[in-house]
């Protein structure tokens, strides 16, 4: 179908830190995370083609590990996200195969609860800004 994109994400990452605190103690702290999130979009031309606007919805999962270490013994935290977001850039096709684009964002978490289920749930609200192409 013309115009419509699907697309999304797939991250990993790990984390590893110290700390001090106002005595002295020191705290390591290590982590991993990953996530992944398909998303649809539909670009949608205006203007003869030189603008389009691109709204696209996403639907995403992850999971946090971590772990802090000190003099005192150690705690593991434990998160599991899904979230909701919404883009929605003007975009300004340059040339034929290769845009830029500015919009707003906005993501939801539907949950991020931990393993005591504590939930702390966030929305973000911004503008992105892209680049992009094809080939």
């Amino acid at each position: 179908m013309n115009h419509l994109t699907i697309g999304g994400s797939v991250s990993a990452g790990y984390t590893s830190g110290s700390s001090f605190d106002s005595a002295g103690t020191r705290t390591d702290v290590s982590g991993v995370s990953f996530s992944i999130a398909p998303r649809i979009g539909i670009d949608i031309p205006i203007s003869g083609g030189r603008l389009s606007l691109w709204p696209q919805l996403e639907l995403g999962v992850g999971a946090v590990y971590e772990n802090q270490t000190a003099a005192f013994g150690s705690k593991e935290h434990n998160r599991a996200r899904t979230w909701v977001a919404f883009n929605a850039p003007l975009l300004l096709h340059v040339t034929t195969h290769f845009f830029a684009g500015l919009g707003p964002y906005m993501m939801h978490e539907l949950s991020d609860s931990d393993q005591n289920n504590f939930d702390n749930d966030a929305t973000t609200v911004g503008v992105s800004f892209l680049l992009g192409g094809w080939i």
